[in-house]
């Protein structure tokens, strides 16, 4: 099955999938490791087109058919390319996030408020960076890590840090 592409203004693309439809958009914003291909992205999918819906389920950068390298995958370029599917719709959109997928929809819903029509959120983990990663790594990786990254490190009295 093809697929769109949303360009980017860095030169990568955004794969997606579009259902003609009525009503708000529901834009399917897929979790960490998943794809529009996944089963709930399709589910929806088909759900749209009995329905009469219009849908758009998208890969994340990196993840299924969308470009880009993993290692300069994050949550707010994921965040970023969110904003940018919900700018590509017109009309309001109803995003549906699953796992950290409703992380990023809840980030993207914060930008741009005035084009959602409601907002759900299926098992949402958000942050789940800071509760499932930080505390297995090895105090090595952490305090290398945070001595390197970009964005501020997280305290927690459980995990050591920088």
């Amino acid at each position: 099955m093809s697929h769109d592409n949303l360009h980017r203004p860095d030169g990568e693309r955004i794969a997606f999938r579009h259902v003609d439809g009525t009503g708000p958009t529901v834009l399917w914003v897929g979790g960490f490791r998943s794809d529009m291909e996944g089963t709930k992205a399709v589910a929806l999918d088909q759900a749209a087109r009995e329905r009469g819906w219009a849908c758009v389920r998208y890969d994340h950068f990196a993840h299924g058919a969308s470009s880009g390298d993993w290692k300069a995958a994050t949550v707010g370029r994921w965040r970023e390319d969110a904003i940018a599917m919900i700018d590509s719709i017109e009309g309001p959109v109803l995003p549906v996030g699953s796992s950290m997928g409703g992380w990023v929809a809840l980030l993207a819903a914060l930008a741009r408020p005035e084009k959602l029509a409601g907002l759900v959120l299926t098992a949402p983990a958000p942050d789940f960076t800071e509760r499932l990663m930080w505390p297995s790594l090895p105090t090595i990786f952490v305090r290398r890590s945070c001595a390197t990254a970009r964005p501020r490190c997280p305290t927690r009295a459980s995990v050591p840090m920088c």
